[in-house]
């Protein structure tokens, strides 16, 4: 039985929490300079009490989901959350943009430090319009 709902993902952790998309457009200079190369998922737990992980599918292939762990837990208190994860840069710098990436996420658990699987979402889109900021974008050097 699957105990997370992935309900869409953002490029802030307010805009995953208040409006999850099924996808997301933006630059790489936004990425890397807004967000530092993470997006963030919204997620709302079935219940709170039962411990969770969440892991990353980007573009087919299983990356890491933040700082070098394949799996990350996941802990609501409240039933609902918005988590950072990472982009895996290497797919989009020298990418010929525009381009478009999918990303889906495995749901499950972990028991005895092995993650047991119980879903992998639908995908989710991330699309890289242009290598430099929208026009009138301020991105701090």
């Amino acid at each position: 039985m699957v105990n997370m709902i992935v309900r869409g993902i953002g490029l802030s952790q307010q805009e995953a929490q208040l409006r999850p998309l099924p996808e997301v457009e933006t630059t790489t200079m936004e990425l890397v300079g807004t967000t530092n190369g993470k997006l963030f998922v919204k997620i709302d737990d079935v219940d709170p009490n039962e411990p969770n992980a969440i892991g990353l599918i980007f573009n087919g292939e299983q990356v890491d989901i933040r700082e070098n762990e394949t799996y990350m837990g996941t802990d609501t208190t409240d039933g609902s959350g918005a988590y950072a994860f990472d982009v895996p840069m290497r797919f989009v710098e020298g990418a010929p943009k525009p381009v478009k990436f999918t990303m889906a996420f495995i749901l499950g658990t972990i028991e005895d430090e092995e993650m047991i699987i119980d879903e992998i979402t639908e995908d989710y889109i991330l699309t890289i319009t242009q290598d430099e900021a929208k026009p009138g974008t301020y991105v701090e050097d």
